[in-house]
Protein backbone atom coordinates (compact mmCIF):
# COMPACT_ATOMS: atom_id res chain seq x y z
CA UNK A 1 0.00 0.00 0.00
CA UNK A 2 1.07 3.40 -0.90
CA UNK A 3 1.46 5.74 1.90
CA UNK A 4 -1.15 8.38 1.51
CA UNK A 5 -0.16 11.80 3.51
CA UNK A 6 -3.43 13.06 5.99
CA UNK A 7 -3.32 16.07 6.22
CA UNK A 8 -5.10 16.86 9.95
CA UNK A 9 -4.62 20.55 9.73
CA UNK A 10 -2.34 20.20 12.63
CA UNK A 11 0.33 22.85 11.45
CA UNK A 12 2.59 25.54 12.84
CA UNK A 13 0.17 28.33 13.36
CA UNK A 14 0.09 31.42 11.80
CA UNK A 15 1.31 34.73 12.68
CA UNK A 16 -2.35 36.13 13.05
CA UNK A 17 -3.12 33.13 15.45
CA UNK A 18 -0.13 33.86 17.76
CA UNK A 19 -1.47 37.46 18.54
CA UNK A 20 -5.04 36.53 19.38
CA UNK A 21 -4.01 36.19 22.68
CA UNK A 22 -1.86 39.52 23.12
CA UNK A 23 -4.94 41.54 21.32
CA UNK A 24 -7.71 40.25 23.99
CA UNK A 25 -5.44 40.97 26.92
CA UNK A 26 -4.71 44.63 25.44
CA UNK A 27 -8.72 44.67 25.02
CA UNK A 28 -9.63 43.84 28.21
CA UNK A 29 -6.53 46.54 29.75
CA UNK A 30 -8.15 48.96 27.75
CA UNK A 31 -11.70 48.49 28.78
CA UNK A 32 -10.95 47.90 32.81
CA UNK A 33 -9.00 51.53 32.22
CA UNK A 34 -11.87 53.20 31.05
CA UNK A 35 -14.29 51.78 33.38
CA UNK A 36 -12.23 53.09 36.46
CA UNK A 37 -12.37 56.70 34.93
CA UNK A 38 -15.85 56.62 33.92
CA UNK A 39 -16.61 55.30 37.76
CA UNK A 40 -14.00 57.56 39.41
CA UNK A 41 -15.47 60.62 37.42
CA UNK A 42 -19.13 59.68 38.12
CA UNK A 43 -18.51 58.46 41.57
CA UNK A 44 -15.75 61.09 42.88
CA UNK A 45 -15.73 64.54 43.96
CA UNK A 46 -14.03 67.72 43.12
CA UNK A 47 -11.26 68.85 45.63
CA UNK A 48 -12.43 70.53 48.88
CA UNK A 49 -12.52 74.28 48.96
CA UNK A 50 -10.08 75.72 51.51
CA UNK A 51 -9.34 79.37 53.09
CA UNK A 52 -6.39 81.50 52.77
CA UNK A 53 -4.76 83.20 55.46
CA UNK A 54 -4.34 86.73 55.72
CA UNK A 55 -0.80 88.13 56.11
CA UNK A 56 0.02 88.08 59.50
CA UNK A 57 -2.01 85.61 60.91
CA UNK A 58 0.70 82.88 61.11
CA UNK A 59 0.79 78.86 61.27
CA UNK A 60 -2.22 77.50 62.62
CA UNK A 61 -1.36 73.73 63.60
CA UNK A 62 -4.53 71.63 65.03
CA UNK A 63 -6.57 74.53 66.06
CA UNK A 64 -3.28 76.69 67.72
CA UNK A 65 -1.64 79.47 66.41
CA UNK A 66 2.13 79.44 65.46
CA UNK A 67 2.79 81.60 68.78
CA UNK A 68 1.18 79.11 71.32
CA UNK A 69 3.40 75.94 69.92
CA UNK A 70 6.42 74.76 71.92
CA UNK A 71 9.74 75.70 70.53
CA UNK A 72 12.99 73.46 70.51
CA UNK A 73 16.03 74.89 72.04
CA UNK A 74 19.91 73.08 72.45
CA UNK A 75 20.81 72.68 75.47
CA UNK A 76 23.69 70.91 75.23
CA UNK A 77 26.54 68.78 72.77
CA UNK A 78 28.85 66.82 74.96
CA UNK A 79 31.20 63.62 75.14
CA UNK A 80 30.80 61.45 77.76
CA UNK A 81 32.55 57.97 78.55
CA UNK A 82 30.98 54.96 80.30
CA UNK A 83 33.13 52.21 81.68
CA UNK A 84 30.05 49.99 83.25
CA UNK A 85 30.48 47.07 80.65
CA UNK A 86 34.58 46.69 81.82
CA UNK A 87 35.47 48.38 78.66
CA UNK A 88 35.57 52.63 77.74
CA UNK A 89 32.92 53.59 75.65
CA UNK A 90 32.65 56.93 74.53
CA UNK A 91 29.31 58.97 73.72
CA UNK A 92 28.86 61.54 71.67
CA UNK A 93 25.38 62.94 72.95
CA UNK A 94 22.88 66.18 71.71
CA UNK A 95 20.29 67.02 74.25
CA UNK A 96 17.28 69.46 73.11
CA UNK A 97 14.32 70.44 75.43
CA UNK A 98 10.71 71.78 73.95
CA UNK A 99 9.65 74.93 76.14
CA UNK A 100 6.26 76.35 75.98
CA UNK A 101 6.70 79.95 74.55
CA UNK A 102 5.91 81.90 78.07
CA UNK A 103 9.05 80.38 79.75
CA UNK A 104 11.29 80.53 76.52
CA UNK A 105 13.63 84.32 77.87
CA UNK A 106 13.31 82.10 81.64
CA UNK A 107 14.90 79.23 79.94
CA UNK A 108 17.53 80.99 77.65
CA UNK A 109 19.08 82.46 81.05
CA UNK A 110 18.76 79.73 83.05
CA UNK A 111 20.45 77.64 80.47
CA UNK A 112 23.35 80.24 80.01
CA UNK A 113 23.82 80.62 83.66
CA UNK A 114 23.72 77.11 84.80
CA UNK A 115 25.79 75.82 81.81
CA UNK A 116 28.41 74.08 83.40
CA UNK A 117 26.31 72.50 85.64
CA UNK A 118 23.62 71.11 83.04
CA UNK A 119 26.32 69.87 81.22
CA UNK A 120 27.81 67.90 84.35
CA UNK A 121 24.43 66.70 85.06
CA UNK A 122 24.07 65.41 81.54
CA UNK A 123 27.91 63.57 81.94
CA UNK A 124 27.22 62.32 85.01
CA UNK A 125 23.56 60.53 83.89
CA UNK A 126 25.97 59.33 80.62
CA UNK A 127 28.17 57.76 83.15
CA UNK A 128 26.82 56.11 85.65
CA UNK A 129 23.65 54.58 82.94
CA UNK A 130 22.95 50.81 82.62
CA UNK A 131 24.77 50.17 79.28
CA UNK A 132 21.10 48.27 78.49
CA UNK A 133 18.99 51.76 78.83
CA UNK A 134 21.65 53.36 76.53
CA UNK A 135 20.33 50.56 73.89
CA UNK A 136 16.87 50.99 74.26
CA UNK A 137 15.16 52.53 70.95
CA UNK A 138 13.67 55.02 72.27
CA UNK A 139 16.09 56.13 75.35
CA UNK A 140 13.00 56.65 77.35
CA UNK A 141 15.18 56.01 80.91
CA UNK A 142 17.78 58.41 79.96
CA UNK A 143 15.36 61.06 78.92
CA UNK A 144 14.18 60.83 82.11
CA UNK A 145 17.08 60.52 84.09
CA UNK A 146 18.11 64.01 82.01
CA UNK A 147 15.28 65.51 82.12
CA UNK A 148 14.68 64.79 85.95
CA UNK A 149 18.16 66.75 86.78
CA UNK A 150 17.25 69.15 84.31
CA UNK A 151 14.31 70.15 86.61
CA UNK A 152 16.16 70.34 89.76
CA UNK A 153 19.17 72.58 88.15
CA UNK A 154 16.57 74.61 86.47
CA UNK A 155 14.53 75.15 89.50
CA UNK A 156 11.18 74.38 87.89
CA UNK A 157 9.49 70.91 86.55
CA UNK A 158 7.01 73.01 84.12
CA UNK A 159 9.93 74.70 81.87
CA UNK A 160 10.71 71.60 79.70
CA UNK A 161 7.56 70.16 78.14
CA UNK A 162 9.68 66.93 76.74
CA UNK A 163 13.05 66.59 76.53
CA UNK A 164 14.78 65.40 72.96
CA UNK A 165 17.96 63.44 71.96
CA UNK A 166 18.59 64.00 68.60
CA UNK A 167 22.00 62.33 68.94
CA UNK A 168 23.40 59.67 71.00
CA UNK A 169 26.77 58.24 69.12
CA UNK A 170 28.90 55.01 70.50
CA UNK A 171 32.37 54.82 69.85
CA UNK A 172 35.11 52.42 71.48
CA UNK A 173 37.31 54.47 73.78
Amino acid sequence: MAEQEIDAGVGPPSRRAKLIPYAVVAGLMLAEGVGIFIAMKTLGSDPAATEAQAPGEGIVIDGQSENALPVEHPVCKLDAFNKLTGKLLLYHVEVAATIDRQHEERFKKLLELRKSTISDRVTTVIRSADPKFLQEPGLETIRRQIKFELDKVLGDDKIIVDLLIPSLLQSSG
